[in-house]
């Protein structure tokens, strides 16, 4: 696009020139023609006054001084006109060459005006193109809810539970967001608490948004904010929309933000409804977000002494329990997980060792932020990044023989939306 603007200007300007000496050349062209006619009205009295000396010179024998001087002045009127002649003829050569480099440049500018013409229209398919992608996205991200696989769980060997096993469900949550709109404003990565909204323009041109609404549904609760009047996003840049309560969740500094004074909190809930109307009324652009609560179930097996407890259901540690009276030596012992098709073990170093009655916690060199009891053993280890999660999910603990000494299946028993 600067490219084309780039060269659109360089033709103007080549253009101004050639129409700035066409006109010099033109007035330059006047001058001569009117000085080539008084010659020409010069030459012609001079030629009648040598005629009436030539006539006045042949009655009289004397040779005429006068006659000499007119015919003089007479040559050289006549080569004056043959150099105003020639100079005429280059002046004549060179108006033409420049009207045609004149045409030239028009045809020149009015190729560049149909480029940009087309460039504009690629581009006008590319927003649309790109508000489609955004819009089945969202509706691949709706769609995609955790489902619970009774088959594959039934499938899957579960030894009898011991005495020590117990099978607690364990809820946990996940939110969704189901962004919608054929653009070329789209909501954008809208915060879950309410502290703020984000309206991202995907076209590549500035659009102003000033008096639209924004209409906020969070349970019973609807309301509408009118944006300021001068309110513009530039191409391809997002605008983040804060109330007068600024929470600390704070989005990217390098996009535009705007304080509006009619609310104070965007609110949230377990379903929030967020519209963007123009003017008129008409909807442009909506997201929709909530919250999906889970259910987990963790069945533990093993004889002891070590048993699994504990474990995370998203797959941040692995929790062991010494069970016996004496400390147990896990040197060389086997973590084996099986999620889906993905089968992975981890070997515990040789020095580890658990107290009696005690626990240990085994998470990866790169740990998540959430942290099991303080009065737990933890144990880092090295070679992968994270014990990973999924819908079904089963951990063995094999002594060095490759014996199963405890194991646990984790899985997701049922959504509720």
């Amino acid at each position: 696009m600067a490219s084309t603007s780039g060269s659109q200007s360089h033709f103007e300007a080549e253009n101004r020139h050639l129409k700035k000496r066409l006109e010099v050349t033109e007035q330059m062209y006047a001058g001569l023609h009117e000085e080539f006619k008084k010659l020409k009205t010069h030459s012609l009295l001079l030629e009648e006054d040598v005629e009436s000396l030539k006539r006045n010179q042949n009655q009289n024998e004397t040779p005429n001084q006068g006659l000499e001087e007119v015919e003089q002045m007479y040559a050289k009127l006549l080569d004056d006109f043959d150099r105003m002649k020639a100079q005429n003829l280059v002046l004549e050569g060179e108006i033409e060459s420049l009207k045609r480099m004149q045409n030239q440049n028009e045809g020149l500018r009015n190729q560049l005006e149909v480029s940009e013409q087309m460039n504009a229209k690629l581009l006008n398919d590319f927003d649309k193109l790109k508000t489609e992608n955004l819009v089945l996205k969202g509706k691949i991200e709706s769609m995609e809810k955790p489902k619970f696989n009774e088959n594959q769980a039934l499938a899957l060997t579960r030894p009898e539970p011991s005495r020590n096993a117990t099978s607690p469900r364990r809820p946990a949550e996940r939110h969704y967001n189901c962004p919608s709109g054929n653009g070329p404003i789209v909501f954008g990565n809208c915060d879950e608490k309410g502290e703020f909204l984000e309206l991202e323009n995907i076209a590549y041109r500035p659009i102003k948004i000033g008096q639209f609404i924004i209409k906020r549904i969070v349970g019973e609760l609807n309301f509408e904010v009118v944006l300021p009047e001068s309110t513009k996003i530039q191409p391809r840049s997002k605008l983040v929309l804060r109330g007068r309560c600024r929470g600390s969740t704070t989005p990217s500094l390098k996009h535009q933000t705007i304080f509006l004074d009619e609310v104070n909190h965007w609110l949230s809930g377990e379903l929030m409804q967020t519209f963007l109307l123009d003017r008129n009324g008409t909807e442009m652009a909506s997201i929709v977000q909530g919250l999906e609560k889970i259910l987990y179930y963790n069945c533990y097996s093993g004889n002891g002494p070590i048993v699994f407890k504990n474990c995370d259901v998203k797959g941040e540690f692995l929790e062991l329990q010494n069970i016996s009276k004496c400390t147990v030596d896990l040197g060389c012992f086997v973590i084996r997980r099986i999620i889906g098709n993905l089968d992975f073990e981890v070997v515990v170093p040789e020095s580890t060792k658990l107290r009696a009655k005690s626990k240990l916690v085994l998470r990866a060199r790169r740990s998540c932020s959430e942290t099991p009891i303080l009065n737990s053993q933890t144990l880092f280890l090295d070679g992968f990044t994270h014990w990973l999660s999924g819908e079904l999910m089963q951990t063995l603990l094999l002594d060095r023989r490759r014996r199963e000494i405890a194991s646990i299946i984790q899985g997701l028993e049922k959504p509720h939306f």
